[in-house]
């Protein structure tokens, strides 16, 4: 075979475009092998031998989770989008109510700084928004009602009150009305009944959040609301989160629902090694000329710079292919349908977090330098070509 590669006359430089068509049909290749290992073998065995009971502990658990979130008022889940609500979305709730409070509630005090901004314009759009009181304020609910009764996994009471005054704790201490509650709530002192937005604040919101006006003023002053009704949050989740029922629930999910994903990952780049295995490395090694199929279809070589080869240029050709076709790893984890996978922590350093689409992106740069070095050089030579020192060459036709 070497003697046969050596006749240097038989080899001229091959064109870009060969190159790149060749390099692209490997790549459909190796995407062809990929999905047929995956799911037509590798992802089958996996499921029916060991995911399919797991997912079924994973769904429960889920459910499990969603119900006690939306009996406590801190999670909506909307089945049509399968999306759980953020903290932004809740926080809309949160201002609306309170700007609808005010407005209705306390209208000799509120009316002419809200109509003068248009608040009489937008009665429909509060129409469908909840009132705001120790029922419908998802806050209030949760620290007044839900979490009063609840134990955490040691059985221990999660809220201890003085004398069970809740409303009083809920405003005093939770809202912290007498601090950072202060700057933006008035309270008359009823606990039976919330505090209110102060004029300013109201006023504010209401032009940000409702009419859509943008300066700076309200902007800050969202801000810090935005802020505050955050840490307010955070603090009743971490109340929910110590609810044995729910705790129990969540860290089994997480538990599974990580163990699975990195299962999934795992044998996602199992399929790829082998695909990648296949089409650079077993096709190469067991056909005359050492050719992968799309150097086969346009007779080309990857031969040393003096056009002689040698069975190293193989291991160094599928080096190379591992990295540039790496990027497929990203399709099939879209039709998996796992996208999470991305997020996969890959490496964490101190405080930087490498993920699985920080390797994905840094393989897909290397291979776009290399391509605009082969394109744009005087050599015309990829980084793989500089750092094996090969060139592409065409075969001719003796």
């Amino acid at each position: 075979m070497n003697d046969e590669l050596n006749k240097k006359d038989k080899y001229i430089l091959a064109s870009n475009k060969l190159i790149i068509l060749a390099n692209l049909i490997n790549s459909l290749i190796t995407l062809l092998l990929i999905v047929i290992s995956f799911f037509g073998i590798i992802r089958p065995i996996y499921y029916n031998a060991y995911q399919y009971k797991k997912d079924e502990e994973i769904s429960l658990n889920k459910e499990k989770i969603l119900e006690i979130g939306r009996d406590s008022h801190l999670i909506y889940y909307n089945n049509k989008t399968n999306a759980i609500s953020n903290v932004d979305g809740l926080y809309k709730i949160f201002v609306y109510q309170n700007i609808k409070y005010c407005y209705e509630n306390y209208s000799e005090i509120y009316k002419e700084d809200l109509d003068n901004v248009g608040y009489l314009t937008k009665k429909d759009f509060f129409k469908d928004v909840k009132e705001n009181d120790y029922i419908n304020n998802d806050l209030a609910y949760f620290m007044t009602t839900y979490i009063i009764d609840k134990n955490d996994k040691d059985n221990n009471k999660i809220l201890e009150v003085i004398d069970n005054d809740y409303k009083k704790y809920f405003i005093d201490t939770f809202m912290d009305i007498s601090n950072s509650g202060s700057k933006f709530f008035t309270f008359d002192g009823d606990y039976n009944t919330l505090p209110r937005l102060n004029v300013e604040t109201c006023r504010y919101l209401f032009q940000y959040n409702v009419m859509k006006s943008n300066y700076s003023t309200l902007r800050n002053v969202d801000n810090e609301f935005s802020n505050y009704f955050t840490k307010l949050y955070k603090t009743a989740g971490e109340y929910l989160l110590s609810y044995k029922e729910y705790n129990e629930s969540f860290y089994t999910y997480e538990r599974l629902y990580n163990t699975k994903s990195n299962n999934l990952l795992g044998l996602i780049f199992l399929s790829y090694m082998i695909s990648i295995s296949i089409s650079e490395l077993l096709i190469p090694l067991f056909n005359k000329r050492s050719r992968t199929v799309g150097e086969y279809i346009f007779r080309l070589s990857r031969l040393n710079q003096d056009k002689s080869f040698n069975k190293i240029t193989i291991i160094k050709n599928y080096l190379l292919a591992f990295i540039k076709y790496f990027y497929l790893l990203f399709f099939i984890i879209f039709i998996e349908g796992s996208l999470n996978l991305l997020t996969f922590k890959f490496l964490i350093l101190g405080n930087l977090t490498i993920s699985f689409l920080h390797i994905i992106s840094l393989f897909i740069i290397l291979s776009s330098i290399s391509l605009i070095l082969k394109l744009s050089s005087k050599t015309q030579r990829s980084l793989g070509e500089r750092i094996f020192k090969f060139k592409y060459y065409q075969e001719t036709i003796s």
